[in-house]
């Protein structure tokens, strides 16, 4: 997703496909200035790492986009980022930490669009999504499929209030 004047873009949930990822980046010519994470599952952030390593060799280390996201109730997710993949037969996953977790109430930017932070558990703990309210626009993970809620991974999580 980008801000067409500023060219400035931020790429959420990259789960994998890090080449493909960079080839969108460089063929619309866009700056990403954060990679957002909504959940810890390694097909929604399995490629974070490597991704933010590729982006920084471009420029310089100290140059590379923090990582966002999500709330803090999915560190053991991302900590264990390479067993779950090894589960599935998945090559090339690290385990990653964000340079900051995101809670219930705060902002993303992307040049003037605005993206509330909802805390949204049940696919995971600590599943957020993002919210544009002027725009009526949400990047919302994997708390909906298709048909269904995102499915409910952990029984520490239920869809009652």
């Amino acid at each position: 997703m980008w801000d067409e004047a500023s060219k400035d873009a931020l790429i959420v949930d990259p789960g994998g496909d890090v080449p493909r990822i960079l080839a969108g980046i460089d063929q619309l010519g866009v700056r990403v200035v954060k990679i957002l994470l909504t959940h810890g599952h390694n097909r929604s952030c399995g490629g974070a790492a490597a991704l933010r390593d590729d982006l920084a060799a471009r420029a310089a280390p100290e140059a590379g986009p923090p990582i966002e996201g999500p709330d803090k109730r999915d560190a053991f997710l991302l900590e264990g980022l390479e067993a779950q993949a090894a589960n599935y037969g998945f090559d090339g996953v690290r385990n990653v930490r964000p340079d900051r977790w995101l809670r219930e109430g705060e902002a993303i930017t992307l040049g003037e669009h605005r993206f509330d932070v909802l805390h949204c558990p049940g696919h995971t703990p600590g599943h957020i999504v993002f919210i544009n309210h002027a725009a009526r626009f949400a990047l919302v993970g994997d708390v909906l499929f298709q048909g269904s809620i995102g499915g409910r991974t952990f029984r520490m999580v239920t869809t009652r209030r």
